[in-house]
């Protein structure tokens, strides 16, 4: 068995950005707190700015996030039973690489 490392400090209740900042931090004892904060922020940016662009994000090893155009549509109101129509939106698909789906499946916990 691995022993854990040190970017593995997420809780039961799951993953939360401040615990990826954390892992940043220890996992490059050169960066401050800051700039492990402004690394993590500045990726979570270019990423939606990406979405915002229509644009696919893909990350070798770990998956592709597809931007959807969802036409309007008519729907129903699930309390009153009344027809609606859905407006017309954009949502985000993600699709899981190969080799993240091999490693969640085989249960590993850092990289080989």
């Amino acid at each position: 068995m691995k022993a854990p490392g040190p970017y593995q400090i997420h809780t039961k209740s799951g993953l939360t950005r401040e615990e990826l900042r954390e892992a940043i931090y220890k996992t490059v004892p050169e960066l401050s707190r800051e700039s492990a904060k402004r690394i993590l922020d500045e990726v979570f940016e270019e990423i939606i700015s990406s979405f915002t662009r229509n644009e696919d994000v893909r990350l070798r090893g770990f998956g592709k996030f597809k931007v959807q155009h969802k036409r309007q549509r008519p729907g129903r109101n699930p309390r009153t039973l009344a027809d609606a129509i859905i407006a017309p939106r954009r949502s985000i698909k993600f699709t899981p690489s190969r080799t993240l789906i091999a490693r969640v499946n085989a249960g590993e916990t850092e990289p080989s």
